[in-house]
C-alpha cells in the first residue's frame, strides 16, 4: 500500500530522478508507518495534507516535488483525494463538468501560505505555512479568497490562519461530497484492476460511472 500511494502522491519524473530517492524511500517509510499503524483514511490525509518540516522527509516531498506551487499542489490534491478535474479550469472555465475557473484559484488559495527556508549554509530546507501571502486570478491583481469546490460561501476562518488545516477539517466532514466517494472508487479500482469511474481522478459530469446504481 506504500508503494502504490506514493505512485500516486509523486509526479512521475520525481521518482526516476536519481536525486529524489532518499526523499521518494522516506515518504514510502511514512505511509507504511500510517498504514501499520492502521490509521483511519480521512486522518492519514489530514496528517498528510498539513505535514511541514524537512523537505526531504516524508510527506514535504509531495510539496517540494512541485516547487510548492499552489497551482500544482491545488491540481494533485483535487486529482486525488477529491477525484475531480479542477486544473482543466486553470486558464478558463471547465469544457466538460461545472468548474469555473473561479472554482479553481480559489481552491488553489488554501496553498498559498506554503513556503520553503532555512536551505542556506548546508542546512535542509523547512517547508512551512506563513500566514500573508495571496495568489490572484490571472492577469489580474484581484486576491482569490479560498472557498471550497461546490460550496458557495466562504469558511470560517482557521484560528491560527492556516488554511491547510481549515481544508483537512472540511475534507472529511460529511458536508463534503466528494471525499468518500473517490476514496471508495480508488479502493475499488485497487482490487478490480478499473474503478467504477474510469480514470479514476476524473469523476466528472461527461464521464458516468460503469453502474450508476452501486
Amino acid at each position: 500500500m506504500a508503494n502504490l500511494w506514493t505512485e500516486i502522491l509523486l509526479p512521475v519524473d520525481s521518482q526516476t530522478q536519481q536525486q529524489q530517492q532518499a526523499n521518494v524511500t522516506a515518504l514510502q517509510n511514512w505511509l507504511r508507518d500510517r498504514f501499520l499503524e492502521n490509521l483511519p483514511y480521512d486522518h492519514l490525509v489530514g496528517r498528510f495534507l498539513t505535514a511541514g518540516g524537512a523537505g526531504n522527509r516524508g510527506p514535504a516531498i509531495f510539496y517540494t516535488s512541485r516547487s510548492l506551487e499552489p497551482k500544482k499542489v491545488a491540481a494533485a490534491t483535487s486529482k486525488v483525494f477529491l477525484g475531480i478535474q479542477l486544473q482543466c479550469a486553470e486558464c478558463h472555465d471547465h469544457p466538460f463538468d461545472r468548474w469555473t475557473q473561479e472554482d479553481f484559484w480559489q481552491y488553489t488559495a488554501f496553498f498559498s501560505q506554503l513556503q520553503q527556508s532555512g536551505s542556506n549554509m548546508g542546512q535542509q530546507a523547512i517547508v512551512e505555512d506563513r500566514v500573508g501571502p495571496e495568489v490572484t486570478f490571472p492577469d489580474s491583481d484581484e486576491v482569490a479568497v479560498p472557498r471550497y469546490p461546490g460550496v458557495k460561501e466562504p469558511p470560517e476562518e482557521d484560528p491560527q490562519g492556516m488554511r491547510r488545516r481549515q481544508l483537512t477539517i472540511w475534507l472529511a466532514s460529511r458536508d463534503n461530497p466528494y471525499f468518500a466517494r473517490a476514496a471508495v472508487n480508488r479502493d475499488w479500482a485497487h482490487l478490480f484492476g478499473r474503478g467504477l469511474v474510469e480514470p479514476v481522478d476524473a469523476m466528472d459530469e461527461a464521464n458516468p460511472p460503469s453502474h450508476p446504481e452501486l
